[in-house]
Formats: C-alpha cells, sequence, structure tokens
C-alpha cells in the first residue's frame, strides 16, 4: 500500500464522510458506483484510450479528468477537465458536484458518447478505413 492509500486509510478512520474501499475488483460493484457517482475523477495521464474512462461515461458518471490529450479525445466536449494540482482537483470536482443541470444532463449525454463512438463496430470500422487509406 503507497502513501495516498496510507492517507485515504486514515481519513476514513477519522470521518465517517469517507469511505475507503480499497482495490475494487467487483465489476458489479465497480459499475454501481459509477452509475451513482455525483462525480467520477479520472486521474489517468498516460495512455491512449482508458477502459475505466470508457465504462464511466457509458455507465453516466459526470466525469472530471486530469487535463490531457487522451481524456480529452474519449470524453469530448462533455468532460469536466483539471491540473494535477489538489487545489484545482477539488474545485472541478466540487463544481461539477454544485451544478444541477451538468448532473441532470451529462449522464446521458456520456452514454450516449460511449455508444456512439466506443462500440466494436465502430472502432472496427475505423481500423478497417485506416489500413485502406495505408494502403493506398
Amino acid at each position: 500500500m503507497g502513501p495516498i492509500d496510507e492517507s485515504v486509510r486514515a481519513a476514513a478512520e477519522s470521518s465517517p464522510r469517507v469511505h475507503w474501499l480499497g482495490h475494487v475488483n467487483d465489476d458489479q460493484l465497480l459499475h454501481s458506483l459509477w452509475s451513482n457517482a455525483t462525480v467520477y475523477f479520472h486521474g489517468h495521464t498516460v495512455g491512449g484510450t482508458n477502459p475505466a474512462l470508457v465504462q464511466a461515461m457509458a455507465l453516466g458518471a459526470p466525469t472530471v479528468a486530469r487535463d490531457t490529450v487522451y481524456n480529452r479525445e474519449v470524453l469530448g466536449e462533455l468532460g469536466q477537465f483539471t491540473t494535477d494540482m489538489p487545489d484545482d482537483i477539488a474545485s472541478a470536482i466540487n463544481s461539477l458536484a454544485a451544478d444541477s443541470n451538468l448532473q441532470s444532463t451529462l449522464p446521458e449525454l456520456l452514454e450516449e458518447r460511449a455508444n456512439t463512438h466506443y462500440n466494436w463496430p465502430e472502432i472496427c470500422n475505423r481500423y478497417s478505413s485506416t489500413l485502406r487509406d495505408l494502403i493506398r
């Protein structure tokens, strides 16, 4: 367990408002958390399309994500983006949580974006198109 885990565990022990679940590997629980979240914070900064971000989006979780080209590509105009500074992260999360308009509209829009852009037929069509363009 790292220093962040220890810090959150200590916060959970001292505050009834913090619940430490540790690593969640139960898909049913994880999907329930995403689909009922007021805000999901996606802190990943490397790689391409992150499966966890796509899953959270498909379940309609209003998302604050670290401001990376990958996260912007996945979320498009539906994402709320932030720097890695703790105060900026907290501000972005609190802002999204307090915005009743976004809370009511984002889940459906996020699910629609996930279903439109991140489904197997669409992904296969894009690969096929790219490969045909390269062959030419």
